[in-house]
């Protein structure tokens, strides 16, 4: 399993877990989440993932997230709609966010987020 994104931020409340049945687990600054992996924060505060290239973070329902320190091919899919570049920093609605070769981006949000390759071919 590849490592698609780490965390940055990691504030009291942020937790992982390695499949959706899987239990909770506390997360830390560094560390590493793989496909199918899930990150939340209990009490909704902002936490910041950096997805690395090739990857994506998905949400079962449309979320607002912070992107910054864009690198490289950054995508978003708003709700109901294709996938668009990301081309600035900024607040987005979102039902996910995913880089291409060489792209990398911070993500922050407060909710559940889930791990994949790259979600657009």
């Amino acid at each position: 399993m590849a490592n698609l994104a780490e965390f940055e931020t990691a504030p009291a409340g942020t937790v992982r877990r390695n499949s959706s049945d899987a239990s909770w687990i506390p997360a830390s600054v560094g560390d590493v989440l793989g496909d199918g992996n899930e990150s939340n924060n209990l009490h909704g505060d902002g936490y910041q993932v950096r997805l690395y290239p090739n990857a994506g973070m998905m949400f079962n329902i449309p979320t607002t997230v912070s992107l910054t320190n864009l690198q490289g091919q950054v995508k978003y899919q708003p709700p109901g709609s294709d996938w668009v570049d990301a081309s600035d920093p900024g607040q987005y609605l979102v039902m996910g966010v995913g880089t291409g070769v060489g792209g990398g981006v911070s993500v922050v949000c407060g909710c559940i987020g889930a791990y994949r390759p790259r979600p657009w071919n």
